[in-house]
């Protein structure tokens, strides 16, 4: 199954000056839910979602970044370290991470973390069996529309 897991503001904000809108530690329970939801299996991602992470992976899930520039996917695959066991992999495409994923792990659930223009593509290609959404309390600027919760309505 592909999901959206995203979080975000009253004002449908999901992200700010490249990473969350709400300093970390805000909503510790959402971001153990997050884990919890996600641990396991693959987690797809914008380029932007991917270095805002301030890691080269998100442990114990199958990352799939994607980049349409063949530079950032050359230069991120070869910096991840070759001795980890996890490392990203790079797509040039909404529907080459999706195969990958459903093609080298068919039991996993593959869920769409972000950004903004990642979740308009996979809404757009009406390929999301569930969205799972969590609104965080206050409100914290207007950045980037969330286009996952605009579909809510």
């Amino acid at each position: 199954m592909v999901k959206i897991i995203v979080a975000y503001d009253p004002n449908l904000l999901i992200g700010k000056n490249g990473g969350l809108p709400w300093p970390m530690g805000t909503y510790p329970e959402d971001m153990k839910h997050f884990k919890a939801t996600t641990i396991g299996h693959v987690v797809v991602m914008g380029y932007n979602t991917y270095k805002s992470l301030g890691m080269p992976f998100l442990p114990k899930r199958d990352n799939v970044v994607i980049t349409r520039d063949p530079v950032k996917r050359t230069i991120e695959y070869q910096d991840a370290n070759p001795t980890q066991k996890e490392r990203p992999m790079f797509a040039s495409s909404l529907d080459e991470a999706l195969r990958y994923a459903k093609f080298v792990h068919e039991k996993k659930d593959v869920f769409i973390i972000g950004g903004a223009s990642i979740y308009k593509m996979v809404l757009e290609a009406d390929v999301v069996d569930e969205i799972i959404a969590s609104q965080m309390k206050l409100v914290y600027g207007q950045e980037r529309e969330n286009p996952s919760a605009l579909a809510l309505g």
